[in-house]
């Protein structure tokens, strides 16, 4: 694929920084709400990860994107430097769990935004790849969370926290994901059911084994790998 810089399109450019400062302010005021922190937390995480894929699905030419990423950065460590703002040091301080850590918060949010761009560059052929792990990880994952806390009883395993309710979520969340990225790269959603709905168990599977955030991890890596090897 080949790319120029002078085709960058600076309007969107510009959209998806306005878009970003959206997203900043609505976690802010999502944080004065009365909502339990767990709840805040997770809503943050859907709204960013499904900002991320919506990036990258209404971006195709690199130089954009990558001015994007490069503006974003620019302003969150300007706003993070900022002793007033903090704004790394209040993500970090209104997301992390009460028995994480805030500095292991820290080094996975590193993590994830590492694998995040590797999973990028692999999938760069084939961005559906990309969008697909990230819609997966933030409506299935997401879901999953949000109805096995609040209605999950039925245990699957004895003394383990994932619950029947909260995977039927993430099946559920998963395939629709799946199916919303084929709609939105107009690739037959008939015509793959089979795979999307092998997609959607496996990433049903992947939520369950893993625990805390290594599924921040291996879900979007794993199933962009997985359309991408598909896609070949």
């Amino acid at each position: 694929m080949i790319f120029d810089y002078k085709e960058m399109n600076w309007v969107s450019v510009l959209l998806s920084i306005l878009g970003l400062a959206i997203l900043f302010l609505s976690s802010f005021l999502l944080s004065k709400t009365k909502l339990s922190s767990w709840r805040k937390r997770k809503l943050d995480h859907i709204s960013f990860l499904l900002y991320i894929g919506a990036l990258r699905a209404l971006n195709s030419n690199f130089y954009d994107i990558l001015a994007i990423f490069l503006i974003s950065v620019l302003i969150v460590g300007i706003l993070s430097i900022i002793p007033s703002v903090k704004l790394f040091d209040f993500f970090v301080s209104k997301d992390h769990r009460i028995d994480e850590p805030k500095k292991e918060l820290s080094v996975n949010i590193i993590l994830t935004a590492l694998m995040l761009i590797y999973v990028f560059f692999i999938t760069l052929d084939v961005p559906f790849a990309f969008v697909g792990g990230i819609m997966v990880l933030s409506l299935g994952d997401g879901m999953g969370e949000l109805v096995g806390r609040s209605f999950g009883k039925s245990k699957i395993i004895r003394n383990y926290s994932k619950t029947l309710e909260g995977s039927l979520a993430v099946f559920l969340g998963s395939l629709t994901a799946l199916t919303i990225t084929y709609y939105i790269y107009q690739i037959s959603i008939i015509e793959n059911f089979i795979v999307i709905f092998l997609l959607a168990i496996f990433a049903t599977v992947l939520e369950f084994i893993c625990k805390n955030l290594f599924d921040n991890l291996c879900i979007p890596l794993l199933i962009s790998i997985s359309i991408f090897a598909l896609n070949m």
